[in-house]
């Protein structure tokens, strides 16, 4: 995707967070993300980051999206879908602590492509859920 090398780490101050949601019942799971060994604030760096973070949004649509065509309610692919919808919903917000499901990075690196995402995430959402 870009040039450097990367590291996969789980986000940095997320465990109390996540703690305390979790004991309240909503869910926010510990997320890992791949992160530049060196980072630097180049365009090439958001764009590599950019890239990868949207690569991931379009595998939760996708997942969300067959887990609602497959279901019957229950099982697997419901609850894979439910999962989905709710880090999609993450993901629909660029700014810390939700920036960390990568919605902040694609915001970062274009607009115009959170936007798409953006876009697409709420219509399927809104035609799946209703």
């Amino acid at each position: 995707i870009g040039r450097g090398s990367w590291r996969f780490s789980f986000i940095r101050g997320g465990m109390l967070l996540s703690l305390i949601l979790n004991t309240f019942g909503v869910v926010f799971p510990m997320v890992g993300r791949w992160y530049l060994k060196d980072p630097q604030a180049t365009k090439e760096s958001h764009r590599a980051l950019g890239i990868q973070a949207a690569t991931e949004w379009a595998g939760m649509l996708l997942l969300f999206s067959l887990g609602a065509l497959l279901t019957s309610g229950t099982g697997l692919f419901y609850h894979c879908a439910a999962l989905a919808a709710n880090l999609l919903v993450y993901r629909l917000i660029p700014f810390m602590p939700f920036g960390s499901f990568g919605g902040g990075r694609v915001w970062a690196w274009s607009k115009l492509i959170y936007g798409l995402f953006a876009a697409a995430t709420i219509v399927l959402m809104v035609v799946v859920l209703i």
